[in-house]
């Protein structure tokens, strides 16, 4: 008697990395689409939104951002991930 195999795909979970103003997003693997928004925290003011195709990172550069406390949005081909960050 044999065993069924199945395939199991697994998938990477992006990381984020800040150096000063600098965000870093590591999707992990090369994705059709991610959409990344950046929203200030204190005034619900979205202070960047971009759509990006066929990539695996992005890098932002927050410089012209007022300091305080961000949220960042990160969807991947329909699957969400959030974090926070100071600036």
């Amino acid at each position: 008697m044999f065993a069924t195999r199945k395939s199991l795909y697994i998938v990477d979970v992006p990381t984020a990395y800040q150096n000063g103003s600098i965000v870093t997003i590591r999707l992990g693997e090369t994705a059709t689409y991610s959409a990344v928004t950046i929203t200030n925290k204190e005034t619900g003011e979205q202070v960047y939104s971009m759509i990006y195709a066929g990539t695996d990172h992005i890098q932002l550069d927050l410089k012209e951002e007022t300091k305080g406390t961000y949220t960042l949005l990160l969807n991947i081909q329909g699957v969400k991930y959030t974090g926070e960050f100071t600036l």
